[in-house]
């Protein structure tokens, strides 16, 4: 008979983690989990921090040690996820580079013993949780939409752009500011619900990849223009000025 359900085991479930996040996020992350390791290392007095060069046994020795010791800026504890996306990041580094698993072989038995042990601590410590972000109250909605404000003004280019940001980050999007780059026309669809209104639904997963979506509005237009924006590139992550 064949089996319903499937069993993930530890690889599995870390690559889902590494995997929810979209490639900038990812390479920015990994970039901090190699960093943070040898900052570990350097800061315990190792001379060499140049960790894929370690003996096994001299690799698994300085995982143990970073696992029981692995700290934030403040010297508070990590939360048990972000634990698990450093080892895990260090896994897929040194097995492209060496071609171990520090998961698996035989030779790093000692330091995945400390690391789920750290993992049951910090579940007992209240580690585990998740911690979202709070809502946008309603009186900021109110003074968003109040018409007090020209963040909205949809008379602007720049208004009427930071109007459909917003409210597509609020009704639609779940992920904040992520993959806005990568979104196209095809993204969405407008459909009629039963009374006939219009809606507006997602197409796409925010991880899918794909071309441009923003142009940058013109600071001044004509109503006869067939185009309204310019191919100027900025960082939609910056404010306007």
């Amino acid at each position: 008979m064949t089996k319903r359900f499937h069993v993930a085991d530890n690889d599995e479930i870390e690559e889902l983690l590494l995997n929810k996040d979209s490639l900038n996020t990812k390479t920015k992350v990994q970039q901090f989990q190699f960093k943070f390791f040898r900052q570990f290392l350097e800061e315990g007095g190792r001379e060499n921090t140049k960790f894929e060069e370690y003996e096994l046994s001299e690799l698994d020795a300085a995982l143990r040690s970073f696992y029981a010791g692995a700290r934030k800026s403040d010297g508070s504890l990590f939360k048990k996820s972000a634990i698990q996306n450093v080892k895990y990041g260090l896994k897929r580094y040194l097995n492209e580079k060496r071609n171990i698993d520090i998961n698996k072989d035989n030779e790093f038995t000692k330091s995945n013993l400390i690391f789920q042990a750290v993992k049951v601590d910090l579940k007992r410590k209240g580690y585990a949780k998740v911690d979202h972000y709070p809502g946008i109250s309603e009186e900021d909605l109110q003074k968003l939409y109040s018409g007090d404000t020209p963040v909205f003004d949809v008379n602007t280019p720049y208004g009427l752009q930071f109007k459909v940001w917003f409210e597509y980050i609020l009704f639609l999007c779940r992920r904040g500011q992520e993959n806005l780059r990568t979104m196209t026309k095809d993204t969405f669809r407008v459909k009629k619900d039963a009374s006939c209104m219009k809606y507006i639904y997602k197409n796409k997963d925010e991880l899918d990849k794909n071309q441009d979506l923003w142009q940058r509005p013109k600071a001044s237009f004509d109503v006869g223009e067939s185009t309204w924006y310019c191919k100027i590139v900025y960082d939609i992550y910056q404010p306007f000025h």
